[in-house]
């Protein structure tokens, strides 16, 4: 029987998060938690996965992380690396993210230290600080679907303002996440024009 056009937009989606992981920061499958644990706030810690400095990284508050980086003690890539690291087992355990931007993280990141190794300077108030999104927050080059297979083919041309500002504060966007439902009610009055 074929598929349904909204099944093969659901495929892509997936197919989507999918290629987006970083392999070598997934857990196997053996190595998660039951599902019967509820309680999983402290499998990021003892899981192994991270090292101690990066369990020390994904904890500081962005305001130590910048603060870090601007004393030089800390790097954007090294930062990066950590929190994408910790939103993988993350995801592993909630099944949050619609997809990892490791590549474009990472080459952020780079950028940024490359800025302070020239200048010794941060870009803004938020260098190096990684920084998720709901996927209905336009990405550029990146399909925005806000869950909507109709609109599985939307891949947006700009970065939504709060994107911009963000960047230009220095951020890293690293991951795109899920939304919640209640989002969705929003969207439905505004296509239905009764909002």
């Amino acid at each position: 029987m074929a598929k349904k056009p909204w099944e093969l937009q659901v495929e892509k989606m997936q197919k989507i998060r999918t290629d987006s992981l970083n392999p070598a920061w997934l857990l196997a499958e053996e190595q998660l938690p039951p599902a019967a644990q509820l309680d999983v706030s402290e499998f990021a810690i003892t899981c192994k996965l991270l090292s101690s400095r990066e369990l020390e990284i994904t904890e500081a508050t962005a305001v130590d992380l910048v603060s870090q980086m601007a004393g030089g003690t800390l790097t954007a890539v090294e930062t990066a690396t950590a929190f994408l690291k910790r939103a993988h087992i993350g995801h592993q355990l909630l099944n949050f993210a619609t997809e990892f931007l490791v590549d474009e993280a990472l080459s952020r990141a780079a950028e940024l230290d490359a800025h302070f190794q020239q200048t010794g300077k941060v870009i803004g108030p938020l260098n190096g600080v990684p920084i998720s999104v709901k996927e209905h927050i336009g990405l550029k080059g990146h399909i925005c679907h806000s869950d909507y297979t109709i609109w599985g083919d939307n891949v947006v041309e700009e970065d939504a303002l709060i994107i911009r500002l963000l960047k230009k504060a220095g951020a890293i966007i690293h991951v795109r996440t899920n939304q919640p439902q209640s989002l969705m009610v929003s969207l439905l009055r505004v296509v239905a024009g009764t909002s």
